[in-house]
């Protein structure tokens, strides 16, 4: 049984003191409830002539309650000033069930300004092409409520004896903490819009800077704590992301019988974990996953890829290594970001025939991280499936990350097959015809109709040696390529008819 409630008020005043100041305050509350009851019942080795779960000789009984309530509170007040700026300003506060008991209200304010330069009287007219400028800046607080049992401490049922005699006992199944709070985002944002060449061309840009603290993590106990729960849920961290986005957007031709334009957008990323906490007795948390590839340390990449690093030699210049020809380093050292750092995309449109036929081609590049061609690298542990084994002249690379994944006892390494990924991709190609309002009528009884034929996922170009850079199975943090197919190409066709 699932409940789900949701309650809005809020009011709005306007005031126009002048004619060039125009206010606006709005207050309000929001209520939002959730509920979500579960019971289950079930039974196993079942008697002969049984019919329902009761008979069965173990039963399994189970039952879930999850309870969720938020009551926020809001106001905000915006200015607009000589209709060519315009600020805003507003706070909301939030009370959560979620909360631990010592933890009662969380605030996120926010400010923002736009900035019409090139309606100014100062702002020079006589700028070649120019047609408007606009800067804008945003600064603000969000957050991420914990789940809604996080705070509680829960317990299981355990089978306990006592003085030969069987009993039920408990343990702890999660120890709650009565200090939890959200996670809680501040972010700064800044850039501007530009039209150009009698608005035919458009211009974005946005830098931004956001910070995560309190990020609930999951702090291992030690078996020594005397209690049954592995660890504890707390607001340990803290990371942060920067950038820029950039989007351009230009009609390139335009006429009766033919048009083109023309979207390019790109970013550019850097993420890091500023820190991971410290522990209840105030030491701090330098990592969390030591010696695997996917790591979490202060100061460094999001799930950044670590391993050893290995160098080879072929000394009697035969073509091929053995296990003593590859040295692998003894320390673990990064390889980098795990997720694309840059990313561009450029979309082109085409209309002919009077216009009725548009025909779009989207690319996109992806680059700046590694990935790890988890797929090769499992093949190549042993020697009869590993394709730079069996394989006829293998280049001396390949031999060598396979011997230092295989034959390197303890120190075996994946730091080979961490490939530095950057592809393009020929994302869809796609064509829409309208068909001219007689044959629509005449045809299909419509008014108006169009066919779109569309291909997806094209061709890829690339020097990742694995199936494909997109290649996944999992929804982690990180891509998980063993024995995966790369995306499907899809092949579309819709007809599309309005009465």
């Amino acid at each position: 049984s699932t409940r789900n409630m949701s309650a809005n008020l809020d009011a709005t005043a306007t005031w126009v003191p002048f004619a060039w100041l125009n206010t606006k305050t709005t207050v309000g509350t929001q209520y939002v409830n959730f509920n979500n009851y579960t019971n289950s019942a079930g039974g196993s080795i079942l008697p002969p002539g049984a019919q329902n779960a009761g008979q069965a000789t173990t039963p399994n009984v189970s039952q879930g309650t999850t309870m969720a309530n938020t009551l926020g509170l809001f106001a905000e007040e915006a200015i607009s000033l000589y209709d060519r700026l315009w600020l805003t300003a507003g706070v909301r506060t939030d009370q959560n069930s979620a909360f631990g008991r010592n933890f009662q209200r969380v605030y996120y304010p926010k400010a923002s300004a736009s900035w019409m330069m090139s309606d100014e009287e100062w702002f020079p007219k006589n700028i070649p092409l120019l047609n408007t400028l606009r800067l804008r800046t945003a600064y603000g607080f969000a957050g991420q409520q914990p789940g809604p049992n996080d705070a509680l401490r829960t317990f299981s049922t355990t089978a306990t004896s006592i003085g030969g005699t069987d009993l039920s006992g408990l343990l702890s199944s999660a120890l709650g903490n009565s200090e939890i709070r959200p996670e809680r985002t501040r972010e700064f944002e800044g850039g501007f819009e530009a039209k150009l060449w009698d608005s035919r061309v458009n211009f974005d840009f946005t830098y931004y800077n956001k910070l995560n603290s309190d990020q609930l993590f999951n702090l291992p106990l030690a078996g020594s704590a005397g209690t049954a729960a592995s660890s504890i849920l707390m607001n340990l961290g803290a990371t942060q992301n920067t950038g820029v986005e950039f989007l351009v957007n230009a009609q390139i031709l335009d006429s009766r019988n033919f048009g083109w334009d023309l979207t390019v957008s790109a970013s550019k990323n850097a993420n890091k974990i500023v820190t991971l906490g410290k522990k209840p007795n105030g030491d701090t948390i330098p990592t969390i996953g030591v010696n695997t590839t996917v790591q979490q340390r202060s100061g460094l990449p999001i799930y950044s890829y670590w391993s050893r690093p290995f160098s080879y030699t072929d000394p009697n210049n035969d073509g091929m290594l053995v296990s003593t020809d590859v040295v692998v380093d003894t320390t673990w050292r990064p390889k980098g970001y795990s997720q694309p750092r840059d990313e561009i995309s450029i979309t082109n449109g085409f209309e002919l025939f009077g216009r009725r036929l548009r025909i779009t081609a989207l690319a996109d590049f992806k680059s700046g991280s590694s990935l790890f061609n988890n797929e090769e690298g499992f093949l190549c542990q042993q020697a009869v499936s590993c394709p730079y084994i069996s394989s006829l002249k293998p280049s001396l690379a390949n031999q060598a990350r396979a011997l230092a994944y295989r034959d390197q006892g303890l120190l075996n390494t994946a730091w080979g097959f961490m490939e530095t990924l950057q592809f393009w991709r020929l994302r869809e190609l796609s064509a829409v015809y309208n068909l001219p309002d007689r044959i629509a009528r005449t045809l299909f009884f419509a008014s108006a109709a169009n066919v779109n034929v569309a291909v997806r996922n094209i061709k890829v170009w690339t020097a990742y040696t694995g199936v494909d850079p997109e290649a996944n199975y999992g929804q982690g943090d990180t891509q998980q390529t063993l024995l995966t197919a790369g995306p499907p190409r899809y092949v579309t066709l819709r007809v599309n008819l309005r009465y």
